[in-house]
Parts: structure tokens; sequence; C-alpha cells
């Protein structure tokens, strides 16, 4: 998606009527792929969709994502690398609205969504079979963008981070993840991959955002496997010792429902590896946990871990 004149949204999107097409507000499914054009990445690395620098004002509606290249992206929206290393060359005013993200049967998947753009909006979507065996995978992660980011009514599947912020030092000094609302998704994993070997880690981790809220959410089987099995890390990270400014603070957690994990809620309040800021600023609230069970799921069957120092 090049970098254009104008304040206009272009679109891209199905010819298909939009009487077969779920309304706005109704999340897509595997359902309705006949309705849906399929673009295919994989070719030399790339996503199936990515943005020029700069580029702003598109919208993706109702399309099938998938790729071939295991190890990469999906859909890229902005870029991770220092070729984005200022404000000004970051991608915005983008929407991903109905969009079916999926990996390829029989074939594993690194990232549905790499979201290092500003001013996006990702909604009533759905992302699955994004799996690793030896990796992290992620249905959305995000380290290099500004926010901010509304991601709101989707499904996310993944094996490692379902969404994570953070976890590689932004090529944009100073750059923290911000102002970010994660409403109405629902976050889940399969439980048949327990016994499949993959690299299984949380449902939500931040390691550089602030101002964030997670409100009326699904979060959904999380096991011990690659660590200990909770499902909402909260872990102020300068990942790679270049990010001394990250940080992890103003996180509201409210009105979710949070069930069949092997522990809840994972807070360390200061980086031990680089320096960092210091978590602070936290709200867990109004928040229904279910089938929370060591013997179920594994680990330590914890409500809450705290280590480091935290502010809460």
């Amino acid at each position: 998606l090049p970098a254009k004149s104008g304040s206009s949204y272009i679109t891209i999107r199905s010819a298909a009527s939009d009487a077969y097409l779920p309304a706005a507000g109704v999340r897509v499914t595997p359902a309705y792929a006949s309705q849906l054009p399929k673009i295919q990445g994989g070719t030399a690395g790339l996503p199936a969709i990515m943005t020029a620098l700069g580029a702003h004002h598109w919208r993706l509606q109702f399309l099938e994502l998938v790729d071939t290249w295991p190890y990469g992206d999906i859909l890229a929206l902005g870029d991770g690398s220092s070729a984005q290393n200022s404000l000004a060359t970051v991608a915005h005013d983008l929407v991903v609205d109905r969009v079916y993200i999926h990996g390829v049967p029989g074939q594993e998947q690194k990232r549905g969504i790499a979201l290092n753009s500003t001013y996006t909006t990702i909604t009533d979507s759905y992302i699955s079979d994004i799996r690793l065996t030896n990796g992290d995978a992620q249905a959305i992660a995000g380290w290099n963008g500004p926010g901010p980011f509304t991601i709101t009514n989707n499904y996310l599947e993944a094996t490692g981070e379902n969404f994570l912020l953070g976890g590689s030092d932004p090529p944009i000094y100073g750059l923290v993840p911000s102002d970010i609302t994660f409403t109405k998704n629902t976050v889940t994993k399969q439980p048949s991959w327990r016994t499949m070997g993959y690299a299984v880690k949380n449902l939500i981790e931040f390691k550089n955002a602030q101002r964030v809220t997670i409100d009326g959410n699904v979060l959904e089987y999380n096991w011990s496997g690659g660590q200990s099995g909770h499902a909402i890390m909260l872990t102020p990270r300068n990942q790679d010792g270049g990010a001394p400014w990250s940080t992890v603070q103003k996180i509201t957690i409210t009105n979710n429902v949070i069930r069949h994990v092997s522990g809840v809620l994972n807070i360390l309040g200061t980086d031990y590896r680089y320096p960092s800021q210091p978590l602070s600023d936290i709200t867990f609230r109004n928040n229904l946990v279910v089938d929370l069970s060591k013997a179920k799921w594994g680990g330590a069957g914890q409500l809450l871990l705290t280590s480091g120092g935290t502010n809460l």
C-alpha cells in the first residue's frame, strides 16, 4: 500500500454484495471465506499486504489473507525495521475491518498482523492458526508503532503471545506504544495444541506500552509450557539493551472473562536484564476468573504473581 496523496480513504474489499457479508459490528468468520477474495503472501518472504513508509488512509475490508512463508507476517502495518526510524515515516490512518487472516494448514506461521503504525483500527476480524514450534507466534504484535490503536471484537488465536506490545527495541528513539483500546475480543488457543509441541506462553503480554484499556474481552485457554502459564504478563523490558525508556504503565484491565488457565496475572516491577523504566499504575478490577487450575493446566495455579518492586 503506497504513500498516496490526499486524506480520503481508499478501500480494498470484496466485490460480493453486502447482503452476503457480515454487517458492521459483526465479526467475520471462516464461514464467509467463499465471499472473500484471497490475497496470498510468501514470495521472497513478503507479507500478503504491507504498507510503504508513510502510507496512510487505507481500509482493508472483507478479505482473506494467507501466507506461505512460515516465519513472517501475513499483514504488515507500518515497518518494524530500522527503515522506519522517525515518526514522520510511520504509516497512519489504517483500518482492518472484517478481514479473515490465517495460517496455512499443515504449515507453521509466525505472525498474523505486525502492528507498527499509528491511528490504526482492527475490528470484527478473525485471526487463526498462527503457531510455531521453535519461536514465539503472535496474532497481533507491535514494537515500532506509537499508537493509538483500537482493537475491538476480533477473534485472536496464536500459540505464543496472542497480543504482544514490545519484545524488540523500537528503531524510533523514545517510542512507547500508547493509547490502546482492546475490547470485546476473544483471545484463545486451541486446547489440542497442548500435546503438539508448540511454544505456548500467554494470551496478552506488554513489554513496552502505556495508557492501555483491556475491557470486556474473553481470555481463554493458557497452560504452562514455554512460560509459567499466566494469561496476562506485564513486564517492562529494554529487550536488547537499546531502549532504556521502555515502560509498562497506566494499564487498566476490567470486566473481562478469564478462563481455563494455569495463572492469571504476572507482574514484574523492574527489568533485571537492562535498564528500563519501572512498571506503575496497574488496575485489575471486576474480572471474572473461571477454571484457574494447576491440576488441569499446570503451572502454579496463581491469580497474581508479583516480583521486582511492583507499584500497583
